[in-house]
C-alpha cells in the first residue's frame, strides 16, 4: 500500500506539474497572441495616420491653389479696368482734338487747311508709302540671311497680324499696278493672284530660311522662292528709292508664276506622301484588328476611331479614288512584308534552335552528370541592373494588387482564382495519364464552390487554405523526395503563422491579415513547380545523354562544315590564333616535335593566360562552344595568379621587417584571398584591406609590437588596384603558371608526378591542377571534333 501510495503522489506531481506547464505554456502563447495583436493595431493605426495627414496636405494644396487663382482672377479683372478707363481717356481726347481742329478750320484757315487734308488723302496709299509701311512691319529678305535669327524667331514674326496686314496691302497695290499693265494671274487650274496667296508668299520666307533640304525633293521649290525673294526685294528697294520699277516689276511677275507653280506641285506631292502615310498606318491598324477580332472592348473601339480619322483626312488629302488605289497598294505591301516577315522569323527560330541544340549536346558531351538548374528571381549584386530593378518593381506591383483586389469590400477574387486555375492546370499537366489522380484533385481544390462562398458570404481564409494546402500537399507528392523535408518544414511553419492569426482576431481580421501571406505562398509554389521542372528535364537528358554520347562529335563537326559552307563562319581567328602558338612554340624549343594536342593546349593556356577578358569575338571559331566554360576557366587561373602576387608581396614586405610567415598563416591568407577574389561583392578596397590587416597582424605579434608603414600599405593599395594589362609582375606570374599547367598536363599524360614546385606557386597548385584537367579534357574532345580542320591550317605552316 505504501508503494502503490508513492506512485500515486508521484503521478499527481506529474501531473500537477503538467497542469502547471500547460498552463504557463498557454498564458505564454496568449501574451504572444496578444502582443502581435497590439502591434498589428499600432499599424494600421499608423497607417491610417498617415493616409489623414495625406489628406489634409491635398486640401491644403488645393486651398493655395483656389486662393493663387481667385488673386490671379482680381488681378486680370483690375488690369481690364485700367485698360478701359485709358481707351475711354484716349476717345474724349481724340473727340477734343476734333473739336479744336474744326474750330480752327472755321475761324482761320478753312481753305488752305481742306486743300492740304485733300493732297494728304491722295497720297495716303501710294507705292512708297506702302513700302515703306512693309520695311517697318513686313518681312525682309536679311532676316533670313541673319545667322542670329531662329526658326521659331521667323514663325513667330510670320504669325503677327500686323506683317500679314502689310503683306496684304503691298501685294494687293502689286497687283493693281499689274494688271493696268495687262498681266494676267491665272494659268491653268492655279490660280496665281497675289492678294489671294499672301500666306503663299510668306510661305517662301520660311522656305527660304530652312533650305538645304537633305533628300533633294525640295531642291525647285527652294530655287524659286530664292529667286522670287530676290525679284522683290529688288523691286521694293527701287520704289523706296524713286527709281524706275517697271524692269524690276516684271521680273518679280515672272518669278512669282514659278514660284506659285512650283509651291502647289510640290505641295501636292507631300499631300500624295503625306495621304500614303496615314493609308499605311490604316492597313497596319486594320490588320492588328483582324488579327484580334471585332469586340466592344474600349481598345477596340478607340482602333476604330483612330482608323476613320486617319481615312478621313487622307481623303481630304488627295481625294476618294486616290485613296482607294493608296489602300489597295498599302495592303498588298503590307501582305508582302509580314510574309517576308514571317519567313525571316522561322529562319530567325529554325537557327536559334539548331544552334541551342548544339550547345547542349556540347554540354552533355562535356559534362559527366548534367543537371539544370533554376535561376533565381532576384539578384544577389549591390547594385542590380535596370532590368532587374524594373522586373521587382513590377512583380512588386502585382502582389499589391492581388493583395488589395482581395482586402476590398467586397473583396475581389477574379485575379486569385484565375491563378488558381493556372495552378490545377499545370499539376495536372504533370499526370496527364493519370485520370484518377486529376479527379482527386479536382475534388480536393473546388474552386468554383470556394469562389462562389467567398463571392457571396462573409470571407473566411479556411477554405482558400484548404485548397493551398491541397496543392501544397500535391507538389510534395511530385517533387523529389530529397526536397521534402524543406517542404515541411516551410509547411508546418505557415501552419503555425495562420494558426496564429485565427486565434488573435475575428474571422475578417484574421482573413484580411491572412491576405498578406498570398505572396510568399503563391512565390514558394511557383519556385517549387520550377523545381520539379528542372528535375524532369535533368532526368530526361541524363537519360538521353548515352545515346547523344555516341553520335555526339560527328554531329558537331557535321554541324561546323555546314556553317563553314553556308558562309556562318569561318576560320579566320582560328588560323591566325593557331599559327601564332605553332610559331611561338618553335621559337621556343626549335628542336622537339609538336604534337596537335599539345599545340592545342598551349593555344587554350595562352587564351586563358591573357591580360585580356576573354569574350565570344576574340574567340576562334573552333572553341565558340566552350566560351563560357573558357571564360569561367580564365577567371580561375587569374585568381590564380592574384594570389600567388599578393602572397609573394605581403611575405616580401614582412621578411623586409624581419617576420617569419608561416605556412599555415599562407594557406590562411590563400583562403581568404580566393573567397575575395571569386565573389562578385568584393572590390579592390576590401582586398587591399584583407592584405594590410594580414600583415599588421603579424607586425602587431612581434616584440616590441609594431605598425605597417604607411609607404608598405600604399604600395600594397596601388598593386591591387592596377589593371592586369599593365602590371608587370601579373605579366611574369602568368607565364610561370602558364608554364605549370603545360607541365602538369604533360607530367599527366606521361603517368609521372610533378616535382616540387616553388614558393608561392605551391600555393595554388591544387587550383592550377584541377585547371590543367579541364584544359586537357578540353583540347583532347576539340581535338577529336576539329582535328582536321586544324590540320588542313597547320599544313601552310
Amino acid at each position: 500500500m505504501g508503494e502503490q501510495r508513492c506512485k500515486r503522489q508521484a503521478l499527481d506531481e506529474q501531473l500537477r506539474a503538467a497542469r502547471e506547464k500547460r498552463a504557463a505554456d498557454q498564458e505564454a502563447q496568449r501574451a504572444k497572441l496578444h502582443a502581435a495583436y497590439v502591434h498589428a493595431k499600432a499599424i494600421a493605426l499608423q497607417k491610417k495616420e498617415k493616409e489623414s495627414e495625406h489628406l489634409q496636405s491635398r486640401r491644403r494644396t488645393l486651398a493655395n491653389l483656389l486662393a493663387s487663382a481667385e488673386q490671379r482672377r482680381n488681378e486680370l479683372l483690375e488690369d481690364t479696368r485700367c485698360r478701359a478707363a485709358s481707351h475711354v481717356r484716349h476717345a474724349k481726347e481724340v473727340q477734343e482734338r476734333q473739336k479744336c481742329i474744326e474750330a480752327f478750320v472755321h475761324r482761320r484757315g478753312a481753305r488752305l487747311l481742306c486743300r492740304w487734308w485733300r493732297s494728304m488723302l491722295t497720297n495716303k496709299h501710294t507705292s512708297k508709302s506702302l513700302v515703306e509701311s512693309y520695311l517697318k512691319n513686313g518681312l525682309t529678305l536679311s532676316m533670313c540671311s541673319d545667322q542670329s535669327a531662329t526658326f521659331d524667331s521667323i514663325k513667330h514674326k510670320l504669325l503677327k497680324r500686323t506683317v500679314m496686314t502689310e503683306t496684304q496691302r503691298l501685294l494687293s497695290r502689286l497687283e493693281s499696278k499689274l494688271s493696268q499693265l495687262s498681266y494676267v494671274f491665272k494659268e491653268g487650274k492655279v490660280n496665281t493672284s497675289l492678294k489671294k496667296h499672301t500666306r503663299v508668299f510668306l510661305a517662301a520666307f520660311m522656305i527660304r530660311f530652312t533650305s538645304e533640304s537633305e533628300d533633294g525633293t525640295e531642291a525647285p521649290v527652294e530655287s524659286c522662292a530664292k529667286s522670287m525673294l530676290e525679284a522683290f526685294h529688288i523691286l521694293i528697294s527701287d520704289i523706296s528709292l524713286n527709281r524706275p520699277a517697271y524692269s524690276s516689276l516684271n521680273r518679280f511677275y515672272q518669278s512669282w508664276l514659278r514660284f506659285v507653280l512650283e509651291f502647289f506641285s510640290w505641295k501636292d506631292q507631300d499631300a500624295e506622301q503625306l495621304a500614303s502615310e496615314l493609308i499605311q498606318m490604316y492597313a497596319e491598324l486594320e490588320t492588328r484588328l483582324t488579327v484580334k477580332g471585332k469586340d466592344s472592348t474600349e481598345w477596340t473601339q478607340g482602333v476604330s476611331e483612330q482608323m476613320a480619322n486617319l481615312k478621313l483626312e487622307a481623303k481630304r488629302l488627295v481625294g476618294e479614288e486616290a485613296c482607294a488605289v493608296l489602300l489597295t497598294q498599302a495592303r498588298s505591301q503590307l501582305l508582302d512584308r509580314v510574309a517576308a516577315w514571317q519567313s525571316a522569323e522561322e529562319q530567325s527560330r529554325a537557327r536559334r534552335v539548331k544552334s541551342e541544340n548544339e550547345k547542349l549536346v556540347h554540354a552533355m558531351l562535356m559534362d559527366d552528370t548534367i543537371q539544370v538548374r533554376v535561376e533565381p528571381t532576384s539578384s544577389t549584386h549591390p547594385t542590380p541592373s535596370l532590368h532587374e530593378t524594373v522586373a521587382a518593381t513590377a512583380e512588386k506591383a502585382f502582389w499589391d494588387s492581388l493583395v488589395d483586389s482581395l482586402l476590398q469590400t467586397p473583396p475581389d477574387c477574379r485575379q486569385l482564382f484565375s491563378m488558381l486555375h493556372e495552378l490545377q492546370t499545370s499539376l495536372e499537366q504533370f499526370t496527364p495519364r493519370r485520370s484518377d489522380l486529376i479527379f482527386e484533385l479536382r475534388q480536393k481544390l473546388d474552386l468554383e464552390g470556394v469562389h462562389q462562398s467567398m463571392s457571396m458570404g462573409p470571407c473566411r481564409f479556411e477554405p482558400l487554405q484548404q485548397i493551398l494546402f491541397a496543392i501544397i500537399s500535391r507538389i510534395r507528392d511530385l517533387e523529389s523526395p530529397a526536397r521534402n523535408e524543406a517542404t515541411d518544414s516551410w509547411m508546418n511553419q505557415l501552419r503555425g503563422d495562420l494558426y496564429f492569426l485565427t486565434e488573435i482576431a475575428s474571422p475578417v481580421e484574421s482573413f484580411k491579415a491572412a491576405v498578406t501571406f498570398l505572396p510568399s505562398i503563391f512565390k514558394f509554389i511557383y519556385s517549387k513547380l520550377s523545381q520539379i521542372n528542372a528535375d524532369l528535364i535533368t532526368y530526361r537528358l541524363q537519360t538521353v545523354q548515352p545515346i547523344i554520347r555516341s553520335r555526339g562529335i560527328e554531329y558537331e563537326r557535321q554541324n561546323f562544315r555546314e556553317k563553314l559552307e553556308n558562309g556562318e563562319l569561318t576560320l579566320n581567328r582560328t588560323d591566325s590564333w593557331l599559327k601564332a602558338v605553332m610559331i611561338q612554340l618553335t621559337a621556343e624549343s626549335p628542336s622537339v616535335g609538336l604534337d596537335l594536342i599539345h599545340v592545342l593546349r598551349a593555344g587554350v593556356v595562352q587564351l586563358l593566360t591573357q591580360p585580356n577578358v576573354f569574350t565570344e569575338e576574340l574567340c576562334p571559331e573552333t572553341l565558340l562552344l566552350d566560351v563560357e566554360r573558357l571564360v569561367v576557366l580564365q577567371r580561375q587561373v587569374g585568381v590564380c595568379i592574384r594570389i600567388a602576387i599578393y602572397a609573394m608581396l605581403v611575405k616580401q614586405i614582412l621578411a623586409a621587417n624581419g617576420v617569419t610567415v608561416s605556412a599555415e598563416s599562407t594557406v590562411e591568407l590563400k583562403d581568404q584571398l580566393e573567397v575575395l577574389l571569386t565573389s562578385s561583392d568584393s572590390t579592390p578596397s576590401h582586398i587591399s584591406d584583407q592584405l594590410v590587416a594580414f600583415a599588421g597582424k603579424h607586425l602587431q605579434h612581434q616584440v616590441p609590437p609594431r605598425t605597417l608603414t604607411l609607404s608598405d600599405s600604399d604600395m600594397l593599395r596601388t598593386l591591387v588596384a592596377k589593371s592586369d594589362s599593365e602590371d608587370v609582375v601579373f605579366r611574369a606570374v602568368s607565364s610561370r603558371v602558364s608554364s605549370l599547367l603545360i607541365q602538369f598536363m604533360s607530367d599527366h599524360d606521361r603517368l609521372q608526378t610533378t616535382r616540387a614546385i616553388a614558393w608561392p606557386l605551391d600555393l595554388i597548385e591544387k587550383n592550377v591542377r584541377e585547371v590543367s584537367q579541364h584544359i586537357a579534357r578540353l583540347a583532347r574532345y576539340n581535338l577529336n571534333v576539329y582535328e582536321s580542320f586544324y590540320q588542313q591550317i597547320l599544313k601552310h605552316v
